[in-house]
């Protein structure tokens, strides 16, 4: 099913529902936290469970782990298979699929997408199979990064390049989301800024020489010499940087990264 809720015209570019949510939506929300009160005694799926690495989950803090304390059931579902044979033989509840054609026989209360969307080639699967696996009256809770984040401008202009996962193949703002809830027949009831989790800081010094790996989330082969300089660096860049962040971000579509709470329209 899709839907169009033009606003003045087809054509327009601005739609006033839109500039609403951004511009109204809090700043700074604990994505963890959100997601763990929305679960909290509903039949939850959460794909893309494993959280790129059985590594980096074990590691934590692990999205998965925390909704699995306080909902009602809980299924995972992920592409990776070692992992997911892996957390199957510690007694999770979980299965290997792809969220793109996805066909599990259940229906639930809420869909998490943590940080999934970016991932996905085939955007029309990905909410079909959102459709067909909520309940009447079920939500989907969508988070992605965005990239008019005042950081990716910053390492553009800084070092010639943004940083970008390996593992994702698109990028959605907020405007091009809101678009494709349009189209595919969801409406956004709620949205809100996530609290920074990626800052350049962190990764000023990332060069090819001096790699940074996302998925075991450590540099590769530093040595001594390279990590005394990563911080020095660091620190006078936190300390130079920090007027010209606070400044900008007080345009909250220069945030990092957002979050959608999506229901589906009636065919």
């Amino acid at each position: 099913m899709t839907s169009e809720h033009p606003p003045s015209g087809r054509g327009a570019i601005v739609d006033p529902r839109h500039v609403a949510l951004v511009r109204e939506g809090a700043a700074g929300v604990d994505r963890f936290q959100f997601i763990v009160e929305k679960t909290r005694g509903k039949d939850v799926l959460d794909i893309g469970c494993v959280a790129h690495s059985l590594e980096a989950a074990e590691a934590g803090p692990w999205l998965h782990g925390e909704i699995r304390k306080s909902a009602k059931s809980l299924l995972g579902v992920d592409v990776l298979e070692a992992p997911i044979a892996a957390l199957a033989a510690k007694g999770f509840e979980v299965v290997c699929g792809d969220v793109e054609a996805l066909s599990l026989g259940r229906k639930f209360d809420v869909i998490v997408c943590g940080d999934v969307v970016e991932h996905v080639f085939n955007l029309a699967g990905f909410f079909r199979s959102l459709r067909g696996h909520l309940r009447e009256g079920g939500v989907a809770i969508i988070s992605t990064c965005n990239p008019f984040y005042v950081d990716q401008f910053l390492a553009c202009l800084i070092k010639g390049f943004p940083l970008v996962n390996p593992s994702h193949v698109c990028w959605y703002d907020p405007f091009t989301f809101f678009h494709c809830a349009d189209h595919f027949g969801f409406e956004v009831t709620e949205f809100c800024w996530l609290k920074d989790e990626f800052r350049l800081r962190d990764a000023i010094t990332v060069t090819a020489e001096h790699p940074y790996d996302v998925f075991s989330q450590g540099w590769v082969g530093e040595t001594l010499a390279q990590k005394v300089r990563r911080r020095v660096v660091q620190a006078a860049f936190g300390a130079l940087s920090w007027p010209l962040r606070s400044l900008l971000k007080r345009r909250s579509l220069l945030h990092s990264s957002y979050l959608a709470v999506l229901a589906p329209l009636e065919d």
